[in-house]
């Protein structure tokens, strides 16, 4: 570390008297002209990598109106990096001329001041041809200054680009950071859809109440701040649920199902027939079913071929999965009797069902379905934005058993 600082100084006390020198303000505005340029390009670089995802995403999707407004980006994309790298290109050799020609007039000047030379050729430690080698170095020293700098800014705006990139893919990886798992930036965008689980439910009471089913029905809607604060609780703290079951953090970002399993404890103490709920829990089953097919999870035969049949009918898709015993396992603590998300991310939305039918002992049926609730891109009569899903199949259900 100590030679890179060295070496950094070095390189400064040979660079800084131009960007001080009479000289300063065309050296400062084309060094930042290329520097921008520089930029630019990265985020070209970064432009395309997104227009790779929508371009072949429309070849997937057959959908040719988007494929020649993707092709038409794509030139525009291209035109644009191709006159950014020559005028880029142009500056810098600019630059480079200007650069070269004021170091090499300042080195000679020191070179030839109170007759440095002569008295050297009468020690007998004249060099040859010093005013080419001072010119030989200058432009080394110029060229390869610009090409390690830009490279170096280019390679680490390069990176940070495209670990956000990457990170905000990774909807199901949050960065833990100061003891807190947070949200990547794409994920903290759409978090008004973290109540799409509660808006289902409540869209599923008005209509079982329009209809005036003949059930007793009782909406509990919990609701909760996930934000870094404070009161926050941290990973590996020690939770206590309404039910006794206590449950170590094994991620903050968890938080939903942790006052969903308090809201299926405290309407389970009641014996219902049925308790069903819905919830925005898990992006693993956005990464297993896609946002228009929502899993559900029951241990009723019954209810679950009813739940598939009435989704097929209203045209309102959902998909069973297993609340696979074996992964119970998966969600026992050493310091508690659970953790809300242990560690492996396999199998996530299971996982959670699983942990969810913890709370769930005296209901004579339970229905939990993951809902996405959310459409991300705009279709014919399905606006970009919220989504009602899982409400209609339910609600059909219900008004054939209690209609």
């Amino acid at each position: 570390m100590k030679n890179i600082i060295a070496t950094l100084a070095i390189v400064w006390r040979i660079a800084g008297p131009y960007f001080r020198s009479e000289d300063k303000w065309a050296g400062r505005g084309l060094l930042g002209a290329v520097v921008a340029m520089e930029l630019a390009l990265v985020a070209i670089d970064v432009l395309v990598n997104q227009w790779q995802n929508r371009f072949y995403s429309a070849l997937q999707n057959s959908d040719w109106d988007a494929f020649v407004t993707e092709i038409w980006i794509f030139v525009g994309l291209a035109f644009t990096f191709i006159a950014l790298a020559v005028y880029k290109l142009y500056l810098n050799q600019w630059l480079q001329i200007r650069w070269r020609q004021w170091l090499t007039r300042h080195y000679l000047g020191e070179w030839l001041q109170d007759a440095t030379h002569y008295r050297m050729q009468l020690k007998g430690d004249a060099a040859d041809n010093p005013d080419q080698r001072i010119t030989e170095d200058v432009r080394n020293f110029v060229e390869q200054t610009l090409t390690i700098g830009l490279g170096l800014l280019s390679s680490i705006v390069t990176l940070f680009s495209f670990v956000i990139i990457l990170w905000g893919l990774s909807n199901a990886a949050p960065l833990h950071l100061f003891g807190n798992d947070l949200k990547p930036s794409s994920g903290m965008l759409i978090m008004k859809k973290d109540m799409g689980g509660a808006a289902n439910v409540l869209a599923l009471a008005r209509m079982v109440m329009d209809a005036k089913l003949k059930v007793r029905l009782r909406v509990l809607i919990p609701a909760v701040e996930n934000a870094v604060a404070g009161n926050a609780f941290h990973p590996l703290d020690i939770f206590t649920s309404r039910k006794g079951i206590t449950v170590e953090i094994g991620n903050t970002d968890a938080e939903g199902r942790l006052v969903l399993a308090d809201a299926l404890a405290l309407a389970d103490e009641e014996k219902p027939d049925l308790l069903i709920d819905l919830g925005t829990l898990t992006g693993a089953a956005r990464v297993a079913l896609g946002p228009d097919l929502p899993p559900f999870y029951t241990n009723d035969e019954t209810l679950a071929a009813d739940v598939a049949r009435f989704a097929v009918k209203e045209n309102d898709p959902l998909w069973r999965m297993p609340l696979w015993p074996p992964y119970d396992a998966w969600l026992d603590s050493k310091t508690a009797t659970i953790t809300n998300a242990p560690s492996g991310g396999f199998a996530g939305s299971i996982i959670c069902a699983l942990f969810l039918q913890r709370f769930v002992e005296q209901a004579k049926s339970w229905l939990h379905v993951d809902i996405y609730g959310w459409t991300p891109s705009a279709k014919p009569a399905r606006p970009e934005g919220g989504e009602c899903q899982a409400a209609r199949a339910i609600y059909a259900l219900l008004s054939e058993r209690y209609g």
